[in-house]
This record gives C-alpha cells, structure tokens and sequence, in this order.
C-alpha cells in the first residue's frame, strides 16, 4: 500500500467513524460524546448544517459542541462560541478529558453533577451540585478539586445478559382413540387417548365406550 493509498483509507476510515458518532451522539451522554472526541469533526464556517440531525458534534476552539438548530453556517457570522442559541456545549465527567470553563447560555450549557471543567490554575474542578452556571471562583462550595493522581474512572459493571427464557412445556400428546372390538383390547383405568380433539382418560377398565359417552374424563 503506497501513501496516497494509505491516506485515503485513512481519510475514508475516519469519515465512517464520524458518520456513525453523528447518528449516535442525540443518544450519547457528553461524556461519551468527548471520550470519542476524535472522531468528532471540526466546525467549518463555510458547512451548511441544515440536514445534520439535531445533537451532532462538532469540535471548535479547544470544546465539543452538539447542533441545537440546524442551518447554514454561511449564513451566520460567528462560530458556536457566539451563536448558542444554535450550538449546545459538552462537558464531561472525566477529570482527564476536562475543557476550560465557558459560561453557560440560559440554561444551554450549565454544569452539572460530577461533571468537570478545567481551571486557569490548571487544577481539575468537579461539580457538586445538580445544576448550576456558576464555576468555582464564583461559588466555590459548588466545586471541589480532582487529585489527578489518586482519580480512577468508575468501574463500569457489565450488564447482565437477559435470561433465556425456558422454553414452553410441550402439550403432552396420546394416541388416537380406537374403537376397541372386544375386551381383549379394552382400555384400562387409567389410559390416556385422544379424541374429537381433547385428551381423555379412562375411569374404568374394560373400557370400549367412546370417550365423551360413558367410562372417561376429559383432562388438560
């Protein structure tokens, strides 16, 4: 495989990772959206988004951004930083993966639980409330410090595979009933036939009665 060859498989491998992001992430946590961040491709002020699905990410000045209303980047002079009523901001909850502070717009971008941001000081901040758009410096008891050096991600416990289901009991099948011709094949008490669709079971031995007649029980 020669270089040309190499990029293009390159180039095409990437652009199938970024197509199949952009299906996935109106599902996908920001978290899950950064941790694949480099499948996520760069803002083009020139792309026109109007046929993007509403969530896709794209990357711009160092942040994730997800698509709130899709349009035409042409038309709009900016980029996501200063059109938020278009674009939504990531965050995610791994320390090691944190982006700079950005103000949230209304309630577009607010920080939440366990989501983190980081500081000018380069220390890691956590949040500790449900919601808020204020960062440390603001409201500090809304934020505590991540040690980088003692963190380690959550461990995700694989979820259990639904149990296979036992299989339905098998209706339990007797031969036809046949018309005995003597008692020398005569049913006995007990014996279980069918007939006229329905199972039976004979009450009496020396039985050569038609089941539903005389000398027999219908059963399940």
């Amino acid at each position: 495989m020669n270089q040309e060859t190499r990029k293009e498989a390159m180039y095409q491998a990437g652009r199938a990772a970024a197509q199949e992001l952009q299906k996935a992430a109106p599902t996908m946590t920001g978290t899950e959206i950064i941790d694949r961040e480099l499948d996520v491709p760069a803002f083009d002020q020139q792309k026109d988004y109007s046929s993007w699905p509403v969530g896709s990410p794209v990357a711009d000045e160092g942040q994730v951004w997800t698509l709130i209303q899709p349009h035409d980047a042409a038309d709009y002079q900016g980029r996501p930083s200063t059109l938020r009523a278009l674009w939504g901001l990531c965050h995610t909850k791994d320390p090691l993966k944190a982006k700079p502070w950005v103000d949230p717009y209304g309630t577009s971008g607010l920080y939440e639980r366990d989501e983190c941001y980081l500081h000018k000081d380069g220390s890691v901040k956590r949040c500790t409330v449900d919601k808020t758009n204020y960062d440390t410096d603001a409201m500090p008891s809304y934020w505590e410090t991540v040690d980088l050096d003692t963190w380690e991600p959550p461990v995700v416990e694989p979820e259990e595979p639904d149990p296979i289901p036992e299989p339905e009991p098998k209706p339990e099948t007797y031969p036809a009933w046949v018309q005995p011709s003597g008692s020398h094949n005569a049913y006995n008490s007990g014996d279980k036939v069918s007939h006229n669709g329905k199972n039976w079971q004979s009450t009496t031995s020396g039985n050569v009665w038609e089941p539903g007649v005389y000398g027999w029980e219908e059963i399940a």
